[in-house]
């Protein structure tokens, strides 16, 4: 068993530009003090992004390849690639972020020592044109998760939630992009705490690196359908968030 799962779901990976894919997987797989496994969902890609993934698993036995015969979504293509995940730990990866060296073993190591929290979390770099900002995550505290993220990312959570049944969800579909949307992490936290009845720790260290910009992304529709999206989100927890 991997001390660690990456979930990765992709699609249409080629969008993205020289590098960036390479650099996310080799985060994972070459700079990380403990044993991990990457674990790939192919959200029914229109591109070359299938032949790409199968010559990746084929090089490489730490990832695996799953492939959704249709498009499902952020959420639905996490699920997919999180059913492979044999790790004690799962934690999601973008192909626009990289995790910083070692991080993933500083969380998992915690995890180990600290059996009484289900999840951690640590600060994240972002990246654009002009500039580079590292934002520390806030404290954790369940209340805070109703309303917003305590970190923009990276959450490493327990496999026990998923074993209990905690799925990425809150998904809908945008008829005039023809896609879905998803804030699908944010909901996997909520589960974490009020399903499985997880608390979180924030680690200060940094862990994760996010680039904005540079390829059309779901932060670009979030701003437009951030109604729809978060009406969605107040339906499937109504019951913790009360309405």
């Amino acid at each position: 068993m991997p001390d660690v799962s990456v979930i990765m779901p992709v699609y249409n990976i080629t969008k993205y530009p020289d590098g960036w894919v390479e650099r996310a997987i080799s985060s994972v797989l070459e700079y990380q003090a403990c044993s991990v496994e990457l674990c790939i969902g192919d959200d029914a890609s229109t591109d070359k992004t299938p032949k790409l993934l199968r010559n990746l698993a084929d090089k490489n036995e730490n990832i695996k390849v799953a492939f959704s015969q249709k498009n499902t979504g952020g959420a639905g293509n996490s699920n997919l690639a999180a059913g492979m995940a044999t790790g004690k730990y799962f934690i999601l990866l973008s192909c626009r972020s990289w995790y910083e060296p070692e991080s993933l073993a500083m969380m998992a190591n915690y995890l180990d020592r600290n059996p009484v929290h289900g999840f951690v979390y640590g600060n994240t770099v972002f990246h654009n044109k002009t500039k580079t900002t590292l934002k520390i995550a806030e404290e954790f505290a369940p209340e805070l998760f109703k309303t917003k993220f305590a970190s923009s990312f990276g959450y490493m959570y327990r496999r026990d939630a998923w074993d209990a049944g905690s799925r990425y969800d809150c998904t809908i579909w945008i008829p005039e992009e023809k896609r879905y949307m998803t804030i699908a992490d944010r909901s996997m936290i909520m589960s974490l705490i009020y399903d499985r009845g997880f608390d979180g720790k924030h680690l200060d260290i940094t862990a994760l690196h996010y680039v904005r910009g540079g390829v059309k992304q779901m932060n670009d529709l979030l701003v437009r359908y951030k109604a729809q999206m978060m009406n969605e989100y107040k339906r499937r927890w109504a019951h913790v968030l009360g309405g």
